[in-house]
C-alpha cells in the first residue's frame, strides 16, 4: 500500500525483529505480486494507488 500510494523506499527491516525470515518472505513474495498486479518492477507501482471509492 505505502507504494501505491507514492513511497519511493518501504521500511521492512523493523519487521526483522519479530520474524527473522521477513525480508526473505518479502524478496520470495514480491515476483508473484508484481505479476498479480501485471507489474515488471517495483518502480512501475510508485503513486498508482486508486481507491475502490466512487
Amino acid at each position: 500500500e505505502f507504494i501505491l500510494a507514492g513511497a519511493s523506499a518501504v521500511q521492512i527491516g523493523s519487521m526483522a525483529f519479530h520474524d527473522k525470515l521477513a525480508i526473505k518472505h518479502v524478496i520470495d513474495g514480491l515476483p508473484a505480486v508484481l505479476a498479480d498486479m501485471g507489474a515488471s518492477d517495483v518502480t512501475s507501482l510508485v503513486g498508482q494507488w486508486q481507491s475502490n471509492k466512487q
